[in-house]
């Protein structure tokens, strides 16, 4: 139908319409294209809705002949109207991916009389030469597709053929010559007068050694079938493209266990094999509990969660949020819907934030909040008295002579070498932060090991960061204003925790231990670490 044909038929006076889909007959939304018309839309879900029931055995027909002509016609009645209408419906899907169905006047002027809707028939034959050339056909092949005998007898079956099945057709053609009587069997695409195309099974028969020779065809009309199968394709395909493009993971397990669906993302984020199950997948969990228990309840009581998780193993989700979604039908069980969305990067950049936001910026240790956390951590379950934290509180000696003489750029130097030498001198399960200013705190895990005891393992640790620090300030030779060595030095108090210390009470005696060995120092006694039991 032209554009001008439909402006006319969708303008005709007291004319409403109803937009389609192809398949089912449902109502769509009006398409853009057509909303100049948007005042004449009927409000109802189907045109059959619209109808009395008397009408709406015509009405399917009329929409039977627009799926096979393009456009179908028949008089009907409205519920709501005591007079005839004219029915008539038009397939625009390629222009407006629909069909339209349009009540108007049943007296059109110009318009024959209608005749009750008819649907062509779904079977026909012809008769071929050898050569392939029409012979003969059917009525019924003129009602099927549209074409009268005399338009088509003498013509070549290709020309109605499409020529995306041409190829088919002709390897079938010369398989049917070489075997007498036998028979072939395809699908093809015939030409309608209407300028569609019509999906027929198409049998034909060798009888060239009968009087006369010929080839008789039968055409079955399977177009409804095959538009369900492409439908169903097209939307396999979509979703093959869909599940293939989502950033998530998706898997589907059937109501056996078994895994039915998987796209490669879900394999490539879990590091799981085609054939791996829901087992595999707890195994890679880092707290399993949690999510097969959520996968009882999506079963058991069709309840949908969402779960932070862990895994390990080769894929490249380390933390993610899975998504369990219980399908049913007919109230029972049918499988269970997965999808994991990959949190790592966001999980490691709050990760990092959050252990930027407890370090030092001058140094790189631990900050006071940082190293405070750490040891109010290990206050809280160091277990027998012999795995009990110790700390080392450090202060600086003659740090402001440092600063008031080299400048504030020499001390900041001074105190990230300070910072890079403490780590060397204690275990990796040990830590180290800046209390701010030149005040720097060690903790001690506890499990000494090796050691006696935790004490003398402190103990010996200060030694070997006192030991170091001479070496820090010789290092900076030639980098400050005098040319000269820095002198740089540390008087360190160590306490031991106690049932009832907390982080206050601990850094309180550490402090302590520290003014007693500065105490110490500057007298010339003999150090002692006053902290000590």
């Amino acid at each position: 139908m032209s554009p001008a044909e439909l402006d006319d038929l969708l303008r005709r006076a007291g004319a409403v319409l109803i937009a389609i889909e192809a398949t089912g007959g449902r109502a769509v939304p009006l398409p853009a294209g057509l909303s100049a018309y948007a005042e004449r839309v009927l409000d109802a879900d189907s045109p059959l809705d619209a109808l009395t029931p008397a009408s709406q055995g015509q009405a399917v027909v009329a929409f039977e002949q627009a799926r096979r002509t393009g456009r179908g016609t028949a008089v009907v009645r409205r519920v709501d109207e005591s007079d005839d209408r004219r029915l008539e419906i038009v397939d625009v899907e390629r222009e407006h991916g629909c069909f339209l169905a349009v009540l108007g006047p049943a007296d059109v002027d110009g318009d024959d009389e209608l005749e009750p809707a008819t649907l062509p028939p779904l079977r026909s034959v012809y008769r071929l030469n050898v050569t392939g050339v029409i012979e003969d056909v059917s009525a019924e092949f003129t009602a099927m597709l549209g074409w009268p005998a005399d338009e088509v007898v003498g013509r070549s079956s290709l020309d109605l053929i499409h020529p995306d099945d041409h190829e088919a057709g002709i390897v079938a053609w010369v398989e049917l010559l070489e075997r007498p009587n036998a028979t072939t069997r395809l699908r093809q695409r015939f030409a309608t007068a209407a300028g569609g195309w019509l999906w027929c099974e198409v049998t034909d028969a060798n009888h060239l050694d009968h009087d006369p020779p010929c080839v008789e065809g039968e055409l079955v009309d399977i177009s409804r079938q095959m538009a369900a199968q492409i439908a169903l394709e097209q939307r396999e395909r979509l979703l093959d493209r869909l599940s293939r493009a989502l950033p998530t993971g998706v898997c589907h397990i059937g109501a056996g266990g078994g895994v039915d669906f998987s796209n490669e993302r879900w394999h490539e984020l879990t590091g799981l094999g085609h054939g791996d199950d829901l087992d595999a997948l707890l195994h890679l969990l880092t707290e399993p509990g949690a999510v097969r228990a959520a996968v009882d309840r999506a079963i058991g009581a069709d309840v949908d969660a969402d779960l932070d998780v862990a895994l390990t193993g080769d894929g490249a989700c380390s933390f993610g949020t899975l998504h369990l979604r219980p399908l049913r039908e007919d109230d029972e069980h049918v499988g269970l819907l997965l999808t994991l969305d990959d949190l790592t990067s966001l999980r490691r950049s709050q990760l990092q934030l959050a252990d930027q936001a407890r370090r030092d910026p001058l140094t790189g240790v631990l900050n006071r909040a940082g190293i405070e956390e750490t040891l109010a951590d290990r206050l809280r379950s160091p277990g027998p008295a012999e795995l009990w934290p110790a700390v080392l509180f450090l202060d600086l000696d003659r740090f402001k002579r440092i600063n008031d003489t080299h400048g504030h750029a020499a001390g900041d130097e001074v105190l990230r070498l300070v910072a890079a030498h403490l780590p060397t001198s204690v275990r990796d399960v040990d830590a180290v932060g800046r209390l701010g200013g030149d005040e720097f705190l060690v903790v001690l895990d506890g499990a000494p090991g090796a050691e006696p005891s935790i004490d003398r393992l402190a103990s010996r640790v200060a030694e070997r960061i006192r030991a170091g620090l001479p070496s820090l300030g010789a290092a900076m030779a030639g980098t400050t204003s005098a040319g000269s060595p820095i002198e740089v030095g540390a008087s360190i108090g160590i306490a031991v925790a106690r049932p009832d210390d907390d982080f206050d009470a601990l850094l309180r005696r550490a402090d302590q231990a520290m003014y007693e060995a500065k105490r110490s120092d500057r007298t010339g006694a003999e150090p002692r670490d006053a902290g000590l039991p």
